[in-house]
């Protein structure tokens, strides 16, 4: 199964990315008020320094979750150095592109501008809301690969020890669990990657409603074939102790290095 990375562009220096709403933006933006050459009013001063005080708020809590995506996302061993780089570096752009605005927002005292840029943060947000669960099925697609080789390996020491056993491997309940190890087995690679195919390549609707769907429909049924793999899995793994049971009812030190391997991926 060959992992797929996101098609976007790198981002820096995008809008804010914050979780107002379009109301709250709105608002900000048709606010009026005169405002002399040297003086302002202590209201004006608390309206916007409670509007800067939520933005770094909100941008602090992406730049956080940008952090721990990519942490896991340099965890991965099932995608190329090249894919990892180019995954890496939209989420690295993402987050540089935040502290940048962050600064910008904090020393902003228009309140036009500042309106302005939560306005524009309402269609940049979408970009990151798209980020996010795209990452997130990329990962558990990788994490699921890593299961596959571990349960194959496991797999492949079973069928060796069988091979010694004409008994055990002629066995009906082995037999069966074989072939069942196999379906589930593939099923799981199968889905994976028709999970990661399905958003590898979707981009921010940027506020076009049939776009939107589109993307909303690709990430649920993503998560959908995400699930039906670990699943898969956790059949496939059941089968494997089937296997490893009748077999270590002849204890031998081959079958014991074997059960205490098929926990590896637990």
């Amino acid at each position: 199964m060959n992992t797929k990375t996101i098609g976007l562009t790198t981002i820096f220096g995008i809008a804010l990315l914050l979780s107002l709403n379009t109301a709250s933006a709105q608002q900000i933006t048709n606010t009026s008020i005169t405002v002399g050459s040297t003086t302002r009013s202590a209201a004006l001063e608390k309206k916007i320094k409670n509007w800067q005080g939520r933005g770094a708020k909100e941008i602090d809590k992406r730049i956080e979750n940008m952090g721990k995506l990519s942490v896991r996302v340099n965890a991965m061993k099932n995608i190329s150095a090249g894919d990892k780089t180019a995954l890496s570096g939209t989420l690295g752009g993402l987050s540089n592109g935040l502290s940048v605005l962050k600064m910008a927002i904090s020393a902003e005292s228009s309140t036009t501008t500042l309106g302005e840029n939560l306005k524009s943060l309402m269609e940049a947000y979408r970009v990151y809301t798209l980020l996010e669960p795209q990452v997130h099925v990329i990962i558990a697609a990788d994490r699921i690969k890593t299961i596959i080789n571990q349960q194959t390996i496991v797999a492949g020491k079973l069928q060796s020890r069988l091979a010694q056993d004409v008994n055990l491997s002629t066995n009906t309940a082995v037999q069966a669990s074989l072939a069942d190890f196999t379906v589930k087995i593939t099923s799981a690679a199968t889905e994976a990657q028709a999970a990661v195919t399905l958003i590898a390549s979707l981009k921010p609707d940027m506020g076009d409603k049939t776009i939107m769907n589109a993307n909303t429909k690709a990430l649920k049924d993503s998560q959908v074939k995400i699930k039906v793999a670990e699943q898969a899995l956790k059949d496939s793994r059941k089968d494997l102790q089937v296997i490893v049971k009748l077999i270590t009812t002849k204890p031998t030190s081959s079958a014991s290095s074997i059960s205490a391997t098929s926990t590896s991926d637990r």
